[in-house]
C-alpha cells in the first residue's frame, strides 16, 4: 500500500510548495498529487506526476588528468572518466 504525505496550504495565492525532509536520499524518485478544497470539502485530485528530490554534488575529482598544446588557439585536455557514483554526473567542467 503506497503512504502518502500530506500537506495543507491555506493560502489560496500560493502555487508553489516545498517539501523538506533530510532522510530522503538525493536524486530519489516521487509521486506527487494536487487537490484544491473548500469548506464544502477536497475536489479531485491532479494526475500524479513523478519528480527527483534533489541531486548531491559528486563526491570525487576526475583522475589522471593531463593537457597538451595543439596549436596557438587550442588545447587538449584528457581524463579518467569517474566510476559510477551514487551521484548522477551530466559532464564536466573544464
Amino acid at each position: 500500500m503506497v503512504k502518502w504525505t500530506r500537506a495543507i496550504i491555506s493560502t489560496p495565492g500560493v502555487s508553489r510548495y516545498v517539501l523538506r525532509n533530510d532522510t530522503i536520499r538525493p536524486f530519489s524518485p516521487f509521486d506527487v498529487k494536487v487537490a484544491a478544497f473548500n469548506n464544502r470539502g477536497e475536489g479531485p485530485f491532479s494526475s500524479i506526476a513523478t519528480v527527483y528530490s534533489a541531486e548531491d554534488v559528486p563526491s570525487v575529482a576526475p583522475k589522471m588528468v593531463r593537457a597538451r598544446s595543439l596549436s596557438a588557439a587550442e588545447i587538449e585536455v584528457i581524463w579518467e572518466i569517474l566510476p559510477s557514483l551514487p551521484e548522477r554526473v551530466l559532464g564536466y567542467e573544464v
